[in-house]
C-alpha cells in the first residue's frame, strides 16, 4: 500500500547536506551570513537523519567551527534591527499602542478554544493547498514542494508548530510541521510556511547575501498567504468555522504583539539582546529588583507587522488579484530599499490610517462577532 503521508526524501536531504558541507569545507571565500545561518538551520535536522558515523562527526565538528562566526553575525544583525526600531520608534509605538488600546478598551476579544477543524484525506489536503495557490503565479513552487518530498508532518522540534529551513548554497528548502492530522489548521500552517518558500525561491536566492535577523519584514510573505488562505476557505465555504477560528488566531498574534508598547519609551541601541529579547526589570519601593521578565521583542515586531500588513494585502487581493501580485512582489523583493512609510503607502494606505489600524479594527470586530454567533448562538 502506498504511503500517502507527507515525509521528506531523507536521501535527497542528506545529499543536500553533503553539498553544503563540501561547499563550506572547500570555499576559500568568505561564506555569506545567509549561508551560515541556513546551514545551522539545516544542521539541527541533519544530525538526526545522518546515520553514517563519519559524516555525523564531520557535521558536528563543522557546526562547532562556525559557531563563533554565527555569534558575531547575530550580534552585528541585532544592531541593525535596533537601528530600524530607533528610526521608526514613534510610528511603531503608535501602531502597537493603538492595537493594545483597541484590544483592551474597544473589543471583548474572543479567542475560541474549540479547535473544530474539517479533516481531509491526503489527496483532498494536497488539492486544497494547490487549488488555493493556483489563483496566483506561484503554483509551480508549491507543487514542487509536494512532488520533491520537501514537506514532513509529525516532526516535533520544541514549541514550534512549523519550521521552514532553506539554504542559499543548494537554493532549496524544507518544511517541517509538528501536527500530523490533515485538517484545515495544518493547511493554514502549511500555507504560512509556503509563503516563506515562495519568498526564498523568487527573491532571496537572487541576492548573494541576505541578512535574515535584521529584516523586520521577514514574516510578511508568510503572514500574507496564511491570511489569504483563511479567507479563501471561508469565502468558498470549505470550512467556514475553521477559517473564522484561524483568523482569530491571527488577530491574537496582533493582540499579543501589542503588549510590547511598554518597551518603546525606554528602547535604545543597547536594550535588545542578541536573541532579540528585552529584559524588563521590576523593582519594589526600596529599589530592590524583584522580577525580570524576558520579552520576545523582535519576534513581536516581526509577527505584529506581518499580520497587520497581511490584512491590507487581503484588501488589495479582494479588489484586484493582479494589483495584489504587483504590490506583493514590489514590496517583498525591494523591502530593504523602502522605508516603513513607503511600504505602508504601497499597501494603498496612509501612514496615519495604518497607525490607527484602519480596516483592521473593523475586520477583527466583524470576524469576532461571526465567531461568537457560530459558537454560542
Amino acid at each position: 500500500m502506498t504511503d500517502l503521508s507527507l515525509k521528506i526524501n531523507k536521501n535527497e536531504f542528506i545529499n543536500e547536506m553533503k553539498i553544503i558541507m563540501e561547499y563550506i569545507s572547500n570555499s576559500n571565500n568568505k561564506i555569506s551570513d545567509y549561508d551560515i545561518n541556513s546551514f545551522l538551520c539545516f544542521s539541527s535536522l541533519a544530525i538526526e537523519l545522518i546515520n553514517n558515523q563519519a559524516d555525523f562527526e564531520r557535521l558536528s565538528t563543522m557546526i562547532l567551527n562556525i559557531s563563533d562566526k554565527q555569534k558575531a553575525y547575530i550580534k552585528r544583525e541585532s544592531k541593525k534591527f535596533s537601528k530600524f526600531i530607533l528610526e521608526n520608534k514613534d510610528v511603531l509605538n503608535t501602531i502597537f499602542n493603538n492595537a493594545y488600546n483597541f484590544f483592551t478598551d474597544e473589543i471583548k476579544f474572543e479567542l475560541c478554544d474549540k479547535n473544530i477543524f474539517r479533516e481531509y484525506n491526503y489527496e483532498e489536503f494536497r488539492d486544497l493547498i494547490l487549488n488555493f495557490f493556483n489563483q496566483y503565479k506561484y503554483y509551480n513552487i508549491v507543487e514542487r514542494y509536494f512532488d520533491e518530498n520537501r514537506i514532513q508532518v509529525g516532526y516535533s522540534n520544541g514549541d514550534y508548530e512549523a519550521i521552514f529551513m532553506n539554504s542559499g548554497i543548494t537554493k532549496s528548502g524544507y518544511i517541517m510541521l509538528k501536527e500530523n492530522i490533515y485538517n484545515t489548521n495544518l493547511a493554514s500552517t502549511l500555507s504560512h510556511e509556503l509563503g516563506h518558500a515562495i519568498n526564498s525561491n523568487i527573491f532571496l536566492f537572487k541576492r548573494k547575501n541576505n541578512n535574515i535577523f535584521s529584516d523586520p519584514y521577514t514574516e510578511i510573505p508568510s503572514a500574507c498567504f496564511e491570511t489569504l488562505f483563511n479567507e479563501y476557505i471561508i469565502d468558498n465555504q470549505i470550512d467556514s468555522l475553521g477559517g473564522l477560528i484561524l483568523l482569530n488566531k491571527i488577530y491574537s498574534q496582533i493582540k499579543n504583539a501589542s503588549t510590547i508598547k511598554m518597551i518603546f519609551p525606554m528602547f535604545d541601541e543597547n536594550t535588545m539582546d542578541n536573541s532579540g529579547c528585552v529584559n524588563l526589570e521590576y523593582y519594589n519601593k526600596n529599589n530592590q529588583l524583584i522580577l525580570t521578565n524576558k520579552v520576545q521583542f523582535r519576534k513581536s515586531i516581526l509577527y505584529g507587522l506581518g499580520y497587520i500588513m497581511s490584512l491590507y494585502f487581503y484588501e488589495l487581493n479582494m479588489k484586484d488579484k493582479k494589483e495584489f501580485i504587483n504590490s506583493y512582489e514590489d514590496i517583498i523583493s525591494k523591502r530593504k530599499k523602502y522605508s516603513l512609510e513607503e511600504i505602508i503607502n504601497k499597501l494603498g494606505i496612509s501612514l496615519y490610517d495604518f497607525s490607527e489600524l484602519k480596516y483592521v479594527k473593523d475586520n477583527i470586530i466583524e470576524n469576532n462577532n461571526k465567531l461568537v454567533r457560530r459558537i454560542y448562538g
